[in-house]
């Protein structure tokens, strides 16, 4: 990504901020409530579900002290938001993953205790190292899951109360930004 350096910044203020491709419409609209036009978007180099966008605005505009607070806390609401996303399904992956690969463990040893039992005692912990593991191999996929689920109900509900705030805080840009720049 390459920006152009060619900038007036007597008359205007520069802001460039990285996206995720996922929602860009919704968070262009945010800057634009806040006077911000685009001037300029380029791919990032990295990552492809991330573009770079710059912006300007007039530098002199009313009531610019409460619009440059009000987008601060829209920008902590929609940085929160991200983070929320990105952890939606932490507890379930992080009870899953290593009780799934101590639960795998159990059955190999199962297994290899079968095959290589030398009596019957050893045959028979073998078995029930299986069985075990294929019991609680089901009992934590369905604790997964509706741990999975409980974490989506919370996820959206989270995200719902964070779009309203970015919602109410957008209005007040609007609305401040109605009395004419």
């Amino acid at each position: 990504m390459k920006l152009k350096p060619n900038r007036d910044y007597s008359r205007y203020d520069y802001l460039t901020i990285a996206i995720k491709t996922d929602k860009p419409n919704e968070i262009l609209s945010c800057y634009k409530d806040f006077c911000w036009e685009v001037i300029e978007s380029a791919d990032d180099d990295q990552f492809d579900d991330i573009i770079h966008v710059s912006f300007r605005r007039k530098h002199k505009i009313a009531n610019k002290d409460r619009l440059q607070l009000l987008q601060v806390n829209m920008e902590t609401a929609l940085n929160k938001l991200g983070k929320i996303c990105k952890n939606k399904h932490s507890k379930s992956a992080w009870l899953g993953i290593p009780l799934g690969i101590c639960d795998c463990g159990l059955a190999i040893g199962g297994i290899l205790l079968v095959q290589y039992a030398k009596s019957l005692l050893g045959l028979l912990g073998g078995i029930f190292a299986v069985l075990g593991s294929i019991v609680f191999l089901a009992i934590l996929g369905i604790q997964i899951k509706k741990l999975f689920k409980t974490e989506i109900k919370n996820y959206i509900k989270f995200s719902d109360d964070i779009d309203r705030e970015i919602a109410i805080i957008c209005q007040e840009a609007r609305q401040l930004v109605g009395e004419k720049v």
